[in-house]
């Protein structure tokens, strides 16, 4: 998948430079842009889009978790459905993560990047690469939560390197001889 978003990455860049420009607003092609930020504007733009088409209203399963009294919200997804389940929590996208108070309650950490900062998303190689390179100190960071807070993790790929590689990191620090963590629950479909 992250060698399909660099392709994807180098061709919007290509396009945009071309036949495409009339579909990117001017300030992408300004000095300090990078190449990359031309796949990333058009999935912000898709998401923006399915979001404001498709409200959250009267859905069971969201009237639940609405209920739930959650400390944080952990996720890896572009998109700000999260947000409009939870207005009054406030998200935390990509590299603040690193930075923000994590004692007060209603964040949404959005660790992968989100379609209102598009230059946040995470989607190629060197995305992934970037984030592999900061991912200790963001392990750190979340330590703090894992430790006091029982978390869920839902609908998480067991693929995506970044979430193993970030649970393997607490795992080392928090598990002893080996036992499993008591306060993290998973659900990867």
């Amino acid at each position: 998948m992250i060698d399909i978003g660099s392709v994807f990455s180098d061709a919007y860049n290509e396009w945009a430079w071309g036949d495409g420009e009339k579909e990117f607003p001017p300030e992408l092609f300004e000095a300090g842009n990078e190449p990359r930020i031309y796949f990333k504007h058009k999935i912000s733009s898709i998401f923006n889009l399915l979001i404001q088409d498709n409200k959250i209203i009267g859905h069971g399963e969201i009237d639940l978790l609405r209920k739930i009294h959650l400390h944080s919200i952990i996720t890896t997804n572009y998109d700000q459905l999260l947000e409009s389940i939870y207005p009054e929590f406030t998200p935390i996208i990509g590299q603040k993560i690193l930075y923000a108070n994590h004692g007060s309650i209603g964040k949404i950490l959005k660790i992968h990047g989100c379609c209102s900062t598009p230059e946040s998303i995470i989607i190629n190689s060197d995305d992934y690469g970037d984030f592999i390179k900061k991912k200790k100190y963001l392990s750190a960071k979340l330590l703090t939560l894992f430790a006091e807070h029982p978390l869920i993790f839902i609908d998480y790929s067991a693929e995506d390197e970044n979430i193993k590689n970030i649970l393997s990191d607490i795992d080392e620090l928090l598990s002893e001889n080996g036992e499993i963590i008591p306060n993290i629950y998973t659900r990867m479909d």
